[in-house]
């Protein structure tokens, strides 16, 4: 007959096992946490600093952006020229600003001259008229080439100028009556009362012709 109380169980191997298994657990809890914990810190903290080059920073212009070389100066013109008039008076009208665009013959500006008007036409000199679109715009008596009373008119159409020279035969140098050209300054000359007439322009001839048809003279009384 068997001996029942030799019978039982051996329970010891299961709780080894058990116990193993739960230390490899933990192990790996152990070494997630400390995995995670180094990558937050390696992120954060512990993170190598970023290196920052320093620059300049300048602002420019929406027109600088396509350029490709910037540089300070200023504009000089390629052509100048010093006005200024041989008889004095106070300036009227200043009819340019500087830097204006010019051409040759534009009239720049306007003069006071009523004495030297009234002196000219105290001498007996008018124009009867100009031709349709000019008008007077200066009227003087000047010295011109070292020879003082000639009379000096001028008209102008707001494109074009005209000048008139009443100038005395006996202080003059030769001059030949009719019409002649400058290039394309038109001259016309005539004798009036021992004084030459001379006009010239930038017009057509026929309109520097008239201009010195319609000089008159009448001795003063």
């Amino acid at each position: 007959m068997t001996d029942l109380s030799k019978l039982r169980i051996e329970r010891e191997p299961e709780v080894k096992e058990h116990k193993r298994g739960t230390a490899w657990i933990l192990l790996a809890l152990i070494s997630l946490a400390v995995a995670i914990a180094g990558y937050f810190l390696w992120a954060g903290p512990l993170q190598p600093a970023t290196k920052v080059k320093a620059t300049t920073v300048n602002a420019i212009y929406a027109s600088q952006a396509n350029s490709v070389l910037n540089a300070s100066g200023y504009v000089v013109a390629q052509r100048q020229a010093d006005v200024a008039s041989k008889a004095t008076g106070r300036l009227e009208v200043l009819l340019v600003e500087e830097g204006s665009v010019v051409k040759k013959g534009q009239v720049i500006a306007r003069l006071e001259s009523k004495d030297v008007e009234a002196n000219l036409a105290q001498s007996g000199w008018t124009i009867r008229s100009a031709p349709p679109g000019f008008r007077k715009i200066m009227e003087m008596t000047r010295t011109l080439g070292g020879r003082p009373g000639v009379g000096h008119i001028v008209f102008s159409d707001g494109l074009a100028a005209v000048s008139v020279f009443i100038e005395p035969a006996k202080s003059s140098g030769a001059h030949t009556p009719g019409l002649a050209h400058q290039g394309i300054i038109n001259v016309y000359t005539r004798q009036l009362a021992d004084h030459w007439i001379t006009v010239l322009g930038e017009t057509p001839a026929e309109s520097v012709r008239l201009i010195a048809n319609a000089v008159e003279y009448r001795k003063p009384r």
